[in-house]
């Protein structure tokens, strides 16, 4: 028990009052008009001002900063401290008596307080002669700002992170989310839970010297995540080939889906079936949901025209004919080389040579045809030597006579197509040759001799 005095200073009984013993060290005024505790902090009010005591009362030291002497009243509420004094009115510490500030706004006239109590949230003084008066305990608290900034989006998927907010004060934030079902929060620590907005809330509900702080609210966008869909590059085909699978996976483990707006193909789920050569392209898309965005991937490739056929008609004339099975997309080659301008279903050739042909359907090129060997006899010329081949037209026995050329002889006959049907070396002078088996048409006999080079048409009847 503490007693204070008027004359004889302070006094500690910690025997209920049996017996007192003064303590009094450090006072310079023996006078001790009020006492208040806090916590481990002694308060005593003199006519010399404020004296604080941290060891129970074994010794004082002054805490009159900013405060005048004549003090006639205490009351503690936390860490603050009020006093009352004679004709100065209210003077207010927070810092246990290291300073003092004049709080008398609202009290008139400013006068000697009797008495100070802390009722609740309010302040009752009980002055000498101006009656008793209540101010709000909050209108003596300091105020506080939360400084609380934008919040960057964030995307769904992301880790845990950390919010940061400050106060004026220096006290602790506090923040909660308007739906904790897109993102939860633990202290000052985000879970993003689904894609959506959500308003976060700080928030500082003051203390014994602070007034609550104005909340501060920022929007928190979680956006949809990225799906990345791996889908293979497709291998060209060939019109005629079997139905294939196709495979594609996106890095959310949802169900991807095939299509196209090509009419050379159908898709059944999966399964690729044939219909017409050309370029193809197929999406493999996913549509998304509420975490994530759609996304889709195009994969091209070709349906190679099948190898075309080259039927040859005509060829025991002068004016044969080559067709490709294809009605379009042709291209014509002679030795390997295009023939410019040779796109048309058919070809009327006109050099001897190999021929094939290619079809082309959008970039998508077939396989060459097979080749097609010609002897155009239009360009043979008659040379001026004296081998001779007899009869012509022919029905079975072909005699080719050499004459006086040379003495080394080779001679082959050709169909028009370039397919060799005979050949035979000899070093007579003439030769007799049966072709009662070959097919009626026209024919190319390439006589050699050391001296002479004839080439010869002669009809098959």
């Amino acid at each position: 028990i503490f007693a204070g005095t008027s004359g004889g200073g302070l006094f500690l009984s910690t025997n209920n009052g049996s017996s007192w013993t003064s303590i009094n060290t450090g006072l310079t005024n023996m006078y001790a008009n009020t006492l208040a505790v806090n916590g481990n902090n002694i308060f005593a009010g003199t006519y010399d001002g404020v004296f604080l005591s941290t060891n129970n009362g074994s010794s004082w030291a002054p805490a009159n900063t900013g405060l005048v002497s004549n003090i006639n009243s205490l009351a503690v509420s936390g860490r603050m401290i009020l006093v009352g004094t004679v004709g100065e009115g209210l003077f207010l510490s927070k810092n246990n008596g290291s300073s003092w500030t004049s709080v008398n706004t609202g009290l008139t006239p400013i006068t000697l307080v009797n008495s100070l109590v802390v009722s609740g949230d309010d302040v009752l003084v009980g002055t000498a002669d101006a009656g008793v008066w209540v101010r709000p305990l909050s209108q003596l608290k300091t105020p506080q700002i939360i400084t609380f900034g934008s919040l960057p989006a964030k995307t769904f998927g992301e880790s845990s992170f950390n919010l940061s907010a400050t106060t004026s004060s220096g006290l602790a934030v506090s923040f909660i989310s308007s739906d904790p079902t897109i993102a939860s929060i633990s202290g000052n620590s985000v879970t993003i839970l689904k894609a959506g907005s959500t308003i976060i809330t700080a928030s500082q509900a003051g203390d014994d010297i602070y007034n609550p702080a104005v909340a501060v609210q920022k929007t928190l966008t979680i956006n949809k995540a990225t799906q990345v869909i791996t889908f293979a590059s497709l291998p060209d085909k060939t019109l005629g080939d079997a139905a294939f699978g196709l495979s594609a996976t996106v890095n959310t483990s949802l169900p991807v889906s095939f299509a196209t707006t090509s009419d050379k193909i159908t898709i059944n789920t999966s399964q690729v079936s044939l219909v017409k050569a050309g370029r193809v392209i197929i999406t493999a898309s996913q549509a998304g949901n509420s975490n994530y965005a759609a996304a889709s991937i195009d994969q091209g490739f070709c349906i190679k025209p099948t190898k075309p056929v080259i039927t040859a008609t005509d060829i025991t004339t002068q004016s044969p004919i080559l067709t490709s099975n294809a009605t379009t997309g042709n291209q014509w080659f002679l030795n390997g080389a295009i023939i410019e301008g040779a796109t048309s279903q058919t070809l009327a050739p006109t050099l001897s040579g190999t021929y094939k042909v290619q079809v082309k359907v959008d970039d998508c090129v077939s396989e060459f045809s097979a080749d097609q060997v010609l002897i155009v006899t239009g360009d043979i010329q008659s040379l001026n030597t004296s081998i001779e081949l007899y009869p012509n037209p022919v029905t079975d026995w072909l005699t080719i006579s050499f004459g006086d050329e040379g003495r080394k002889r080779e001679i082959s006959l050709y169909q028009l197509t370039g397919q060799q049907i005979i050949s035979q070396e000899t070093d007579e002078k003439e030769v007799r040759l049966n072709v009662a088996t070959c097919a009626k048409g026209i024919y190319i006999a390439k006589v050699i001799s050391d001296r002479a080079i004839k080439i010869i048409k002669f009809e098959k009847k």
